[in-house]
């Protein structure tokens, strides 16, 4: 590897040429740029502000340009894919069995209370693989953060088999017994063909998630999803309410008998 020129230096605002041995553009995978300067004054660090890289096999060969357009700080390198990867997703939402294709981007879904999202992925010209992300993302503003997916209720088995325990009537017991813990997973085992099953949402509005599968070579080649989960109604507690409401309705019935009689 040499840099081309008299001077064989990196000059501001113009462009240098590096030159080097490579059999095909494909083996030039990444490259990594970071400033340095010889002579310095006090701790103060290079800085490029690079505005792009350009890769071509030969004087008239396939040629590969890529963006940069930021400052780039001495310590911190940066890297920067120059293969030619493409992303493609065929995106499969609640029970439908007709795909949304994508090709790289994002893309705005709404998921009922118990639905899935299944990606299916196909990734050229990497490699290192895919890697899949999930965040949390408020609905109204699309900020995003951490995740849970535990039951929205805060429900857990022990907390069930607790309530059973502690119930003052085999009705409620039986109620508590029948309720589920609906937690959410994501099954990532395999990152072309990730299943995304959001918890069921039992709160008074709607959740939102982030799913994003990229190139753990460049992850700028990815497939976004912005899920809105839509609320539902939560059934052990309109059960619950409904038994309250049948033992208020007995005891005032018991309470009119008693004091009730005949005129």
């Amino acid at each position: 590897m040499y840099i081309e020129g008299d001077d064989a230096v990196f000059r501001a605002d113009r462009e240098t040429v590096v030159s080097m041995l490579v059999p095909d553009l494909d083996e030039l995978r990444w490259i990594e740029l970071e400033p340095y300067k010889e002579q310095r004054t006090g701790d103060s660090a290079a800085t490029w502000n690079l505005k792009e890289v350009r890769s071509r096999i030969g004087e008239s060969g396939s040629e590969a340009d890529r963006s940069v357009g930021q400052l780039i700080v001495e310590g911190k390198p940066l890297r920067l894919s120059m293969a030619d990867i493409l992303l493609y997703a065929d995106v499969f939402i609640g029970g439908n069995a007709e795909a949304q294709t994508m090709t790289g981007g994002s893309r705005d879904i709404q998921l009922q209370s118990g639905e899935s999202v299944r990606v299916a992925s196909t990734l050229r010209g990497s490699a290192e693989g895919l890697a899949v992300k999930l965040e949390g993302r408020d609905p109204i503003t699309g900020a995003t953060g951490n995740t849970e997916l535990g039951d929205t209720r805060g429900y857990t088995q022990e907390f069930l088999e607790q309530k059973r325990r502690d119930a003052a009537t085999e009705a409620e017991a039986a109620i508590w017994a029948a309720a589920q813990v609906q937690s959410g997973s994501l099954n990532a085992d395999d990152p072309a063909n990730v299943t995304f099953t959001p918890p069921r949402n039992y709160t008074d509005g709607d959740l939102g998630y982030r799913l994003t599968i990229y190139s753990k070579e460049a992850p700028a080649a990815a497939v976004t999803l912005n899920i809105v989960v839509k609320s539902e109604p939560d059934p052990t507690k309109k059960t619950l309410e409904d038994f309250i409401q049948e033992m208020l309705r007995m005891q005032q019935q018991g309470g009119s008998g008693e004091t009730g009689g005949t005129p």
